[in-house]
Parts: C-alpha cells; sequence; structure tokens
C-alpha cells in the first residue's frame, strides 16, 4: 500500500474512534423497572449449543481455517446478603458458556458472539433467571475513504426480580426480549473532515400483557480534525418510539471533541439540548452531555465518565438521568490482576408517574491466572438502590469464580 493511503487508513480509524467517543447522548429507554409475565427462552442456548458442537466435531485447524474462535466458560459460587433486593440472604451459582468467532479480511471483517449466563439461588427457586445474548457484527471496507457497518444483536432475560408480575403474595417469572440493529456508513470528506451516517431500529418485547416497544432513530455527524491531537464534532439525531398506547418523539444537538493530553491519556467531552415530545402531550428540553478521560499503560488502565442523558419510558413521561462511572484494571503480574469499578446514577421522571430515584455499586476484584486458559476470580459488590417510598435497599455479595478461555486460528 501506498503511504498516502496508510495515512488515509490510520485517519479514518482515528476519526472514526472520534465519531464513536463523541456520540450523542439521547439514550434508550430504561426497562429495567418493567414487571411482565413469561417462560424461559431457549432459542438462544440452542444457537449456542450447536456452536460448542460444530467446534467438538471440527478440528479447530479445519474449522477455524479463516477464523479466530473462542469459546469460554465461567462458574460462580456466590453469597448474597440481599437476594434481588428482596430481603433474603443465601448462596448463588452461576454458569455462564460463551463463544466468539471473528474473521478479517483484507476489506472486510464480520464477529458472532453468544453467551448463556444461568442463575440459580439456593434460598428460593423461583429467584432463578436465564440470561443470553448474542450479536452478529460486519464491517466493510468500500474504499480508501469510505466505511459500511452493520450488526444485530439480540437479548433476552427470564427473572421475576425484573420482568415478573404479582401473582397472589408473589411475583411470577417473566421474559423481556430486545432487538437493536444498527446500520452506518463513514467518510472521509477531506483529509481533515469526515462525515458519519446512522441508522437503527430496535424493538422489545415481553411475554403476556405489556408496552413492547419500538423505534427507529437517525443520526448525523460530522468531524473536523484540527490537529492529530485535538478534533471537534457536530452531530444531530432523532427518534420516533412507538408504544401501545402512543408514540414518542426525541431528538438531540451535540457539540462534542476530542484531545489527546499525552500518549497515555485522552479526554472527550460533549455538551447539547436533548428534546423529548412523550404521548402525553408534555414537551421537554434539557441540557445533555459526558465528559470522560482514560489512561493506559502496558499494566495499567483507568477511566472516569460523566454523562447526562433524557430517556422515553414505556409510560408516555420522560426521565432524565445523571451517570457517573469509574473503573481500573491493574496488571500487577503476568499472573495477577486487580480490578474495580463504581456507578452512580440519579434519574428524575416527569410527567403523570414521576418519582426521583439514586443508585449506587462499588465492584472490587482480583484474577489469577492458572494457565494461559484457566483463571481464578474473587470479586465483591456493595449496592444500593432507591424505592418507590424513598427508602433505600443495600445489598453485599462476595463471588468466587474459575473460567476457562480457549483460543483457535
Amino acid at each position: 500500500m501506498e503511504p498516502q493511503a496508510k495515512d488515509r487508513d490510520g485517519e479514518r480509524r482515528r476519526v472514526a474512534a472520534t465519531l464513536g467517543r463523541c456520540r450523542p447522548h439521547h439514550a434508550q429507554a430504561d426497562w429495567s423497572g418493567q414487571r411482565r409475565r413469561g417462560s424461559h427462552v431457549v432459542l438462544g442456548g440452542y444457537l449456542l449449543a450447536v456452536a460448542w458442537l460444530l467446534l467438538l466435531l471440527c478440528p479447530p485447524d479445519v474449522s477455524a481455517a479463516d477464523w479466530s474462535i473462542a469459546p469460554g466458560v465461567s462458574f460462580q459460587l456466590g453469597y448474597d446478603d440481599n437476594q434481588v433486593y428482596e430481603g433474603d440472604g443465601g448462596l448463588e451459582y452461576v454458569i455462564s458458556p460463551s463463544f466468539t468467532a471473528t474473521r478479517k479480511e483484507e476489506r472486510n471483517s464480520v464477529a458472532w458472539s453468544s453467551t448463556l449466563r444461568l442463575l440459580f439461588y439456593s434460598s428460593d427457586a423461583k429467584l432463578n433467571r436465564v440470561d443470553q445474548s448474542h450479536a452478529l457484527s460486519w464491517q466493510y471496507n468500500l474504499d480508501e475513504r469510505s466505511d459500511l457497518s452493520a450488526s444485530a444483536s439480540f437479548q433476552a432475560s427470564n427473572g421475576f426480580d425484573v420482568f415478573g408480575t404479582y401473582d397472589g403474595d408473589y411475583r411470577t417469572s417473566g421474559t423481556r426480549y430486545s432487538l437493536n440493529i444498527p446500520l452506518g456508513y463513514t467518510r472521509l470528506m477531506t483529509e481533515l473532515d469526515a462525515l458519519s451516517l446512522g441508522y437503527a431500529f430496535a424493538s422489545v418485547m415481553y411475554d403476556g400483557q405489556g408496552d413492547d416497544y419500538t423505534s427507529n432513530s437517525v443520526t448525523i455527524g460530522w468531524t473536523h480534525s484540527f490537529s492529530e491531537i485535538f478534533s471537534a464534532t457536530l452531530s444531530t439525531d432523532g427518534e420516533v418510539s412507538t408504544y401501545e398506547d402512543g408514540t414518542q418523539y426525541s431528538g438531540s444537538v451535540n457539540i462534542g471533541c476530542g484531545y489527546r493530553i499525552s500518549e497515555r491519556i485522552n479526554a472527550d467531552a460533549s455538551v447539547g439540548l436533548g428534546y423529548q415530545h412523550g404521548w402525553d402531550g408534555d414537551d421537554y428540553v434539557t441540557g445533555v452531555g459526558s465528559i470522560s478521560i482514560s489512561y493506559a499503560t502496558q499494566y495499567a488502565t483507568w477511566s472516569i465518565s460523566y454523562s447526562r442523558s433524557i430517556s422515553p419510558s414505556s409510560s408516555g413521561t420522560n426521565s432524565i438521568r445523571d451517570y457517573l462511572n469509574a473503573a481500573l484494571v491493574w496488571k500487577i503480574s503476568e499472573r495477577f490482576s486487580i480490578t474495580g469499578s463504581a456507578d452512580w446514577s440519579y434519574n428524575q421522571s416527569y410527567g403523570e408517574n414521576s418519582r426521583d430515584q439514586h443508585t449506587f455499586s462499588v465492584s472490587p476484584g482480583i484474577e489469577y491466572a492458572l494457565s494461559e486458559e484457566w483463571y481464578l476470580t474473587l470479586g465483591a459488590q456493595h449496592s444500593y438502590v432507591q424505592q418507590m417510598d424513598g427508602s433505600y435497599d443495600f445489598r453485599n455479595k462476595v463471588v468466587l469464580g474459575i473460567s476457562w478461555r480457549g483460543f483457535y486460528k
């Protein structure tokens, strides 16, 4: 490849990264409070089982001729003193197989990943839940200046703690399905300017009665690189969200920037206005934005970020969310690592069912590599969530796990 083409490749990757960091701050709906009936989801489990079967039946050097394949499985044993915030303490067991396959060629790449998570509680079998996720992504380089991307992800979760409904004095389990299909196009207009276009379809569905949800959204962004270390982005987005009881319209306009402070430190920021028209007839306008800073070396990475966004809800109201996150990974030696994260959020809902809610969690952990494929983990978590009556529920967990991560190419 000629030197000029190489420069364009590097510029395209750098601009694409900037576009990703300075993304719009209109958020998807938070469905964590919905309560719905349902049954266990098995389709994803079948897909994951097929992937494992193909790996076992076909030798890696044959089946993975042009692919990188990474199967894995983890087993965890933990103690939770307030399981699913229901007040009971007890042991919990987690089995989580996973499978990832990637293929990269000169002009395109494709990746498939699947994860199944089975969670069992010793205190009450009715608390058991199943989570699964599957994703397929594709990226194609049209020419030296243009890229196309497409992906599809499917998730299904079954459990009464998040999606159940009351049946007498006890909640029964329910299932939530979600499908997301984003499409993207990026083009270097000049050596310093890039245009990005995006479209996304999203759908959420519950077993039985419920506020099913679909949305269609578009995003337009323009990035200008002032130098190798500083760039700015102007973006706008709009979304139409459809529920059983009405349609909501939302959008935002954002100005963002990315600054490489040094070879190890990067900073990003954005500010804008978010708009929401709920099907309850009320309009909302609020400031949105984000700021983040990250540090990375060969042995340690950490990041701190804050964001403010506005999102719709199935009740026709709107929610403004402030979110703060900090994360750390420190590789002390070739085998031993320390991890940690902390999350805080403040949700303000406006409309007929207005309420405020604080949540917080902190999760320290350690990891020890027994070999290149086997790992031991020990983690803890302290968290709380604010209930409807304004009181707080606290929760503490300790989890010991062992995992296997294979890799074939």
